[in-house]
């Protein structure tokens, strides 16, 4: 069991808690989303699959006291990556907060995540394996603030917010999670009869997200790929 941190768009919060104390667990509010704790890989499936609001689902793997950059490189390098790249995936590494005076900036913090998970590899297999930050098959996401560094592994991969159903959004495009919040504000339940309209619909995101709600279809149906499958716990039988 692991705990997991589910994020959402600033100032969601509540809805996002609610929404995942109607699938059945516990929640622990934090700024930016709320943690699930003593949860399973099997838990982290159906957080992505059915939450509506929600941006990523985050496996929480350990945190670095005091997360000077010798420290983080350190403690990262210390972990035996091999059994999360047992075919050497693409990796990218997530820093959506870095606040640190050993940082200039997110994507130094990226790169020495980076180096430390690679230079471990090469060090033990002699191999490493090839970053790719647009379309990766393994992302592993840390936020550090001058306490602490938290590293966890996506299972979601991509935002939540794709669901699927289209490729390209219009001109400022409303996220799909957004949507589904604003329906979720405004009180709408298809079920007690309530009649959606929406006259200036663009793209229609708010009325596909309803129409998802009313016909009760987990948002991540047609989605193609999550990043739990990269688990070393995940197993075919756990797709069924």
């Amino acid at each position: 069991m692991g705990s997991l941190f589910v994020t959402c768009l600033p100032g969601l919060e509540t809805v996002l808690a609610k929404e995942v104390e109607a699938l059945g667990f516990a929640t622990r509010p934090w700024k930016g989303g709320v943690f699930v704790d003593g949860a399973t890989l099997r838990d982290a499936m159906v957080l992505n699959l059915h939450l509506r609001t929600a941006s990523r689902v985050l496996w929480h793997l350990f945190d670095i006291s005091n997360p000077t950059k010798s420290r983080l490189y350190k403690a990262i390098s210390d972990v035996d990556w091999r059994v999360w790249f047992t075919d050497f995936p693409t990796l990218a590494i997530d820093v959506p907060f870095a606040q640190h005076p050993d940082y200039s900036n997110s994507l130094y913090v990226a790169q020495l995540a980076k180096d430390a998970i690679c230079d471990q590899l090469r060090a033990a297999t002699g191999k490493r394996p090839s970053v790719d930050v647009k379309n990766p098959q393994i992302q592993f996401s840390i936020i550090v603030d001058p306490r602490k560094a938290s590293l966890s592994f996506d299972t979601s991969l991509q935002p939540l917010f794709k669901r699927g159903y289209r490729e390209d959004g219009g001109i400022a495009p409303l996220k799909e999670t957004l949507a589904a919040a604003l329906l979720s504000l405004a009180g709408y339940e298809a079920h007690q009869g309530h009649i959606l309209f929406d006259p200036c619909c663009g793209t229609g995101t708010i009325l596909i997200e309803a129409a998802l709600m009313a016909t009760k279809t987990p948002p991540g149906l047609l989605r193609t790929s999550f990043g739990f499958v990269r688990h070393p716990e995940h197993k075919e039988e756990e797709r069924r």
